[in-house]
């Protein structure tokens, strides 16, 4: 047997502790103990509604599993670094492009169109639903 404790009103399991057989285990302020089998993966289980749960496999890297709706979430703040880089590379694209929207650009009107729309299309980026980890960079005109 392990003992199990969860901190009250996280529901996330703290601490892990053998249990030889006949033992009690103590009882510790401000958790909530629980036994559980040798063979639960302790770092599945969370509780809620008074009962031990175990928590599904995570659907991809980056995601943390929230307790009160029972459900994986996005971790933004693991994604934060990825975000950075690809805004990175946004803005590097914008700063190539940047000489097709000056007055003297040797661009027709209808190309200063296009490069324009593509850069509005770098701008939006960030608002793709599959940001960062998910991209789909705007092709540059020809």
């Amino acid at each position: 047997m392990k003992a199990v404790y969860f901190r009250q009103g996280t529901g996330l399991p703290y601490m892990v502790t053998p249990v030889p057989e006949g033992a009690t285990p103590e009882e510790r302020e401000g958790y909530i103990l629980n036994l559980v089998d040798d063979t639960a993966e302790v770092e599945r289980l969370y509780r809620s509604g008074g009962e031990v749960k175990t928590c599904p496999i995570a659907p991809g890297p980056n995601y943390r599993f929230d307790v009160l709706t029972e459900r994986w979430v996005k971790d933004a703040a693991a994604l934060e670094p990825l975000a950075k880089e690809v805004r990175r590379e946004r803005d590097l694209r914008l700063q190539a492009s940047d000489w097709t929207q000056s007055a003297d650009a040797p661009l027709t009107t209808a190309k200063k169109a296009e490069w324009k729309t593509y850069r509005d299309s770098l701008r939006d980026v960030p608002n793709q639903s599959g940001f960062p980890e998910k991209v789909l960079w705007p092709t540059p005109p020809t």
